[in-house]
């Protein structure tokens, strides 16, 4: 049989697993299938859930959409205006010297901070949930934290309120350590959620809901969302 480049080959029908492979293992060329490769998982790990045969590429393009995390740290909001928490606020652990960056919110009055933020136009523009990472330096008890927000359009008015807040609860287990709340109930966003939307989020702290006895120090927070493409085209 002549050598023959890749390029100049045919086209192979579905794979079954049983075609054979060359590889090369500890610097000699050996022999596989394309059923192990296909069990490596990409590269040693594994695909998660992912159960049955990959035959076409929507197939491949259902596997790597779905939920998707996205942290934004407190460094990354502000107080608001109006019954704005703390500045901005680095502390550093005595015996570590780890330092850390937090809006405090106060355990007596109300307080809100707000971000912006614009999505990969890959998220399907639904509901979305959040989690928050924060701490306390002294104090005991349960901190209630509320999430809420709203997609803003080209066009859209800034004046249109946010959506109704979703709550979180979460006991403080040892001044600080590091706390990672349960995740809110789903989160609607006030206006018509689109591609591309500028959206506001904002995090309250609920004293009347809760009962920690000392500043709630948030570090930031994780939202939750759920893709349905697999590149933002």
């Amino acid at each position: 049989m002549p050598n023959e480049k890749i390029s100049q080959m045919g086209v192979a029908s579905a794979l079954t697993g049983t075609e054979s492979v060359e590889v090369v293992q500890g610097g000699d060329n050996k022999k596989t299938t394309t059923a192990d490769i296909a069990a490596l998982g990409g590269g040693g790990g594994t695909w998660g859930s992912i159960t049955g045969t990959i035959t076409a590429q929507t197939d491949l393009v259902a596997y790597v959409t779905g939920v998707q995390d996205l942290f934004i740290p407190a460094s990354a909001m502000w107080p608001r205006i109006t019954g704005g928490c703390s500045s901005l606020t680095q502390s550093e652990m005595s015996t570590s010297i780890f330092n850390i960056q937090t809006l405090d919110f106060d355990q007596t009055t109300q307080e809100f901070a707000q971000m912006q933020i614009v999505l990969p136009r890959k998220w399907n523009n639904g509901t979305i949930t959040a989690t928050v990472y924060w701490t306390a330096s002294t104090g005991s008890g349960t901190v209630q934290w509320g999430i809420s927000g709203g997609a803003y359009s080209n066009d859209d008015a800034l004046t249109v309120a946010l959506g109704t807040a979703q709550t979180s609860d979460d006991t403080l287990i040892a001044t600080n350590d590091l706390h990672i709340s349960p995740a809110t109930s789903a989160i609607t966003l006030a206006g018509t959620p689109a591609d591309s939307d500028f959206l506001a989020i904002q995090i309250s702290r609920n004293p009347a809901s809760d009962t920690l006895s000392g500043d709630a120090k948030l570090l930031g927070i994780s939202i939750r969302i759920t893709t349905d493409a697999a590149v933002d085209a």
